[in-house]
């Protein structure tokens, strides 16, 4: 999270930012990182399931939020979208910031096949 400094549950940044002033992004933001920090066992347990299921690829593609969406449907729960990205950034797959998201590299054929799990 130190190298992610705007990085809390809702992804990179506050919600609808342009909304609201500094201070306000500001304390959304500290609140969405404390919030993450709560959540590291599901975090660690989306590392390992990132690593089983999505081989990376070297160019970031992949948005976050949707990819989101399949994981939860595939696993059967509730992720936001903060902690797909920080068990994405632990696994190591390349990124490029498209706040609130993150575009990862991760092979467009696996995540193909998690969609089709949560069908």
């Amino acid at each position: 999270m130190q190298q992610h400094p705007e990085l809390n549950t809702f992804g990179i940044g506050a919600f609808d930012a342009n909304r609201k002033t500094r201070e306000q992004q500001g304390s959304e933001v500290a609140e969405g990182r404390s919030e993450l920090l709560q959540r590291e066992t599901t975090i660690m347990q989306l590392v390992a399931w990132l690593k089983d299921n999505i081989a990376p690829i070297q160019t970031p593609t992949q948005n976050s939020y949707p990819i989101k969406g399949y994981i939860e449907r595939a696993r059967g729960e509730y992720i936001s979208n903060g902690e797909l990205i920080a068990a994405a950034l632990i696994v190591g797959y390349s990124y490029k910031y498209v706040a609130p998201n993150v575009l990862f590299g991760m092979s467009q054929r696996d995540v193909d096949r998690v969609f089709q799990m949560g069908q």
